[in-house]
């Protein structure tokens, strides 16, 4: 019911190229994404926002002044904010031009679960090792859960004085395209179902590894088939075409 539609303006894309290898390339067009302001937010979006309890967000297309709106609402309203750094937090100021250094600081210092890309936190905190970027990301911007993703490395988590290194789960990776944004989702439905701390680590673990062995970004998998991941088991693929949901 929260849905827009301008009949006058381009939905947002993404190209994505992956080489054999895994490696990947995203182009991403934010089109409308552009003209979101913190007006709109106020104007259409206050009502879905603060009747959520998990607000996702992340800092890659929509203008930081509209993010930070948006943050502010979430947190007038306690939800729980999740922001997803997943691209060179220094690009995204000084070249795409997204936003100001104090908009990306106000909301990260709102954020209660912050998942970055080692490459946006070493950039944050010029640490290279993941163990030592998420512990000086979470020290800085004091959110309730911080996460380093590092690919195939796996992932540190910083949670209520503990850090935890959390490996990468799932079987052989053929596409790391929707990894991120699984891992993201994985994790929020952990904290909604009351796990916690490492545990809930590795189940979005779970989750990134099993998009990572599907073609395609829609390969979420079903909870049947992340337990199976947790378990060390390769979910049978029944269709080479198919996405699940």
């Amino acid at each position: 019911h929260c849905i827009e539609r301008w009949e006058d303006q381009r939905s947002p894309f993404s190209w994505v190229s992956v080489a054999p290898n895994g490696e990947r390339s995203v182009i991403i067009f934010p089109n409308v994404l552009n003209y979101l302001t913190p007006e709109k937010v106020d104007a259409a979006m206050v009502g879905c926002i603060d009747g959520s309890l998990h607000f996702h967000t992340d800092v890659a297309t929509v203008p930081l002044r509209t993010t930070l709106q948006a943050v502010e609402v979430a947190s007038a309203a306690d939800c729980m904010i999740f922001t997803d750094l997943d691209t060179d937090p220094i690009y995204l100021l000084e070249e795409a031009g997204i936003g100001r250094q104090k908009e990306l600081e106000a909301i990260l210092q709102k954020t209660d679960v912050l998942k970055s890309c080692l490459t946006a936190a070493t950039q944050l905190t010029g640490e290279e090792d993941p163990r030592l970027s998420c512990r000086a990301l979470h020290e800085t911007y004091g959110s309730r859960y911080t996460v380093v993703t590092a690919g195939k490395e796996g992932s540190c988590l910083a949670y209520n004085g503990e850090e935890y290194e959390i490996q990468a789960l799932g079987p052989s990776a053929v596409d790391p395209t929707g990894a991120g944004g699984a891992y993201f989702g994985g994790l929020s439905y952990a904290l909604l179902m009351g796990i916690n701390g490492e545990e809930a680590g590795y189940f979005a673990s779970a989750c990134a590894g099993y998009a990572c062995s599907r073609m395609g970004a829609l390969a979420l998998g079903t909870l049947a088939e992340i337990n199976a991941v947790l378990a060390g088991e390769d979910p049978a693929v029944e269709d080479d075409n198919s996405q699940d949901g």
